[in-house]
């Protein structure tokens, strides 16, 4: 049987050893040898497998588990929001529920309300002169003054009940506030009518400021540049330079001109008779056929013509003879001279 030897030298200067074993056992042992490193190597390769495969499983659980709880922010957030939602509609409920409240408590005062209103339309009536409703006055129609008529014939001196249903109270209610607004419109269409004579009339200080003051009445007075006792048939209103000065009513321009006395000044025509002058102006914005409404921009307060310092010189005639202006200026306070 043959054999494999092997020689062992240790080192260069001692002797070598000599090992002699059987070839089967030779080939045994190397065989073994190979088989001990591959399976060495299965065993490196199989752990470093795995555990490249834990570190990927390892991360992918990780991403996975934030995103689960990023979806858990997002749902824990959505329901607040919409327990947020939730609560602001109870509080819009609640609020809807008081404002419903709020409502019937003002329905059932309508019928109080609406005979006060009927009250003081009669007290327009009878100020501005005009026939008392008396369709109003009937029964049937009447104030109600006291409650409204039930189906019995008494009278509800309760208020009705929210939900009330009763058809007759229902009608007679609609049917008295019908009443009641067919008469008020004839009370405004009177207004309406008496509006637009007024609006012809003088009746507002003829300045845009509120700075202004009376330098010089309507009457006798002693001329400032003559030192002489005269009737002056104006007012002059003093104010800041270039003061807004506005048509007192609706009318036509029928003069516009300047002389050496009054300076630049304007002549309005209004109704009724009425006209209007303004003397001293710095300038004036408006022409000979121009119609003017009322509160109208017609020029600006100076010192032209004849004049110790900035007014206006304003005049009032009525049937071609001059009036005190004061008494057709209504917007002036009892206590100033200086608009409301």
């Amino acid at each position: 049987m043959s054999k494999v030897t092997l020689l062992w030298f240790s080192q260069p200067d001692r002797p070598f050893k000599v090992f002699s074993m059987k070839r089967g056992t030779f080939l045994a042992l190397v065989g073994g040898a190979v088989f001990f490193v591959c399976i060495s190597f299965l065993l490196f390769w199989t752990t470093k497998h795995y555990r490249s495969q834990t570190h990927q499983y390892s991360e992918e659980y990780l991403e996975l588990k934030k995103s689960v709880d990023q979806k858990k922010q997002d749902y824990e957030q959505q329901i607040q929001e919409k327990l947020a939602a939730i609560q602001t509609l109870k509080q819009e409920m609640s609020q809807a529920q008081e404002n419903v409240e709020l409502l019937r408590s003002k329905l059932n005062k309508s019928e109080s309300e609406l005979e006060e209103i009927r009250e003081m339309e009669l007290k327009v009536r009878r100020y501005l002169g005009l026939d008392e409703d008396v369709e109003m006055l009937k029964e049937g129609n009447a104030s109600h003054q006291g409650g409204f008529t039930d189906s019995s014939g008494g009278q509800d001196n309760e208020p009705r009940a929210s939900n009330s249903t009763s058809e007759e109270d229902d009608h007679d209610l609609i049917s008295y506030s019908l009443s009641l607004r067919e008469s008020m419109q004839d009370v405004l269409r009177f207004l309406q009518d008496r509006e637009r004579e007024l609006s012809a009339i003088p009746s507002i200080m003829p300045v845009s400021n509120d700075k202004i003051w009376i330098s010089c009445g309507y009457g006798y007075r002693m001329n400032p540049l003559t030192s002489k006792k005269e009737f002056h048939a104006a007012i002059d209103i003093a104010g800041p330079w270039k003061t807004p000065l506005i048509a007192p009513a609706d009318g036509e321009v029928v003069t516009v001109g300047k002389n050496h006395i009054i300076g630049n000044y304007v002549r309005i025509k209004h109704g009724q008779g009425f006209v209007t002058s303004y003397g001293h102006m710095h300038s004036v914005i408006v022409k000979k056929g121009d119609r003017v409404k009322r509160k109208d921009v017609i020029g600006y307060m100076g010192n032209t013509g004849r004049s110790t310092g900035t007014h206006v010189h304003y005049k009032v005639a009525k049937g071609g003879k001059h009036v005190n202006p004061m008494h057709y200026i209504l917007d002036r306070r009892s206590k100033s001279l200086t608009l409301n």
